[in-house]
């Protein structure tokens, strides 16, 4: 079955797919696309993909456009055609930098697309996410990246900063959503 954990942001959403049967996988076991507008993180390392960000005119547009893009990204994880994926979604926090309204906008098109493809989802909270990378609810982006240093391809991308830390969230839910241990 194909297990999806999404960080869902305007400016650089992420997906983490896994198809085994573990509540606690490694990440080197799934796959990762995350949208980027950085030339030089566009392409394939290991098991990251960075997707070139859409183009847009409208803000509902890019709305819509992200989310068709990151469904995308999802059916290339798909093993089995016969069966629908669990997905689970970062819950967007109120610190959302006075945006929390575009990013509610934005995850609301996802939803409403996942929807129409009768594809559930769960939110689960940012600090569960938080708590289950680095053993704390509060982890900054940097304290997460040296957790996870060493499954990071060497030389491509900063710990800490994105694409690399939407990468590591998206894990994180999906870690959240398995119930896999801390």
């Amino acid at each position: 079955m194909l297990r999806i954990g999404i960080d869902y942001s305007i400016t650089s959403p992420a997906i983490c797919c896994y198809t085994g049967t573990e509540d606690n996988p490694p990440p080197s076991e799934c796959q990762f696309f995350y949208l980027t507008k950085t030339q030089k993180y566009m392409g394939k390392w290991n098991n990251f993909t960075g997707i070139p960000y859409p183009d847009y005119g409208h803000h509902m547009e890019r709305y819509n456009a992200v989310a068709l893009t990151l469904i995308d990204a999802m059916r290339r994880c798909r093993t089995a055609w016969d069966e629908l994926p669990e997905v689970w979604i970062e819950a967007y926090g109120f610190n959302a930098n006075g945006r929390i309204t575009d990013l509610a906008e934005h995850t609301g098109i996802l939803k409403q697309q996942l929807w129409k493809l009768d594809i559930p989802y769960t939110s689960v909270s940012i600090g569960s996410v938080k708590k289950r990378l680095a053993g704390k609810g509060n982890a900054s982006k940097d304290e997460i990246g040296k957790v996870w240093k060493k499954e990071i391809p060497t030389g491509v991308f900063p710990v800490g900063k994105s694409p690399m830390s939407d990468c590591l969230d998206a894990y994180g839910v999906l870690l959240v959503g398995l119930g896999g241990r801390t």
